[in-house]
């Protein structure tokens, strides 16, 4: 497989991914805003102070493992799904594009159809009590930022993780 093959070939697994963490996240927030308080801005987290509902923590954790798995799962589909390489170099290349693809395409996914459209729209049900009209809810450049630490993030898990469908294809 060439190189565009291969990006094309993997696109489709990290829209997946990116549909069912949307929507985990997005009906989590929508159940109880604090899941997310980690990743609001810090003038919001300063404002609004540790989480007052009790259940947040355990609601947080549950969510993360629900999403941690989704990813996963949308990363191993996309790596059995691929053809076989002929050696450790080749399947390196082909786990490295496909792992960087997937998780590329679900930070992207996350900067244009989730954080910058709610910077745009501020759902009242996503605005934490006490915190509204607050300079965070309006700061694009927040989630930009976000966008390329997780570029950077996942350059270095998918030149790490691509060693390991590498090495089990030269062992299958």
């Amino acid at each position: 497989m060439n190189l565009s093959t291969l990006f094309l070939h993997a696109i489709p697994y990290g829209l997946g991914v990116s549909v069912f963490v949307s929507i985990l996240l997005l009906s989590g927030m929508w159940y109880n805003p604090e899941v997310m308080l980690h990743d609001y801005p810090p003038d919001i987290k300063k404002a609004y102070g540790p989480a007052r509902n009790p259940n947040s923590r355990r609601q947080t954790v549950w969510m993360a493992i629900l999403m941690f798995l989704v990813i996963i799962v949308g990363l191993i589909l996309a790596l059995i799904s691929l053809p076989r390489p002929s050696g450790f170099a080749q399947g390196y290349r082909y786990g490295l594009v496909s792992l960087w693809t997937t998780m590329m395409t679900f930070n992207l996914f996350d900067l244009l159809v989730l954080d910058i459209p709610l910077v745009l729209i501020k759902p009242k049900r996503f605005i934490l009590p006490g915190t509204d009209g607050m300079k965070g809810y309006s700061d694009a450049m927040f989630h930009v930022r976000g966008f390329f630490k997780g570029t950077l993030g996942i350059t270095l898990a998918s030149l790490v993780l691509a060693l390991i469908p590498a090495g089990l294809w030269l062992l299958l």
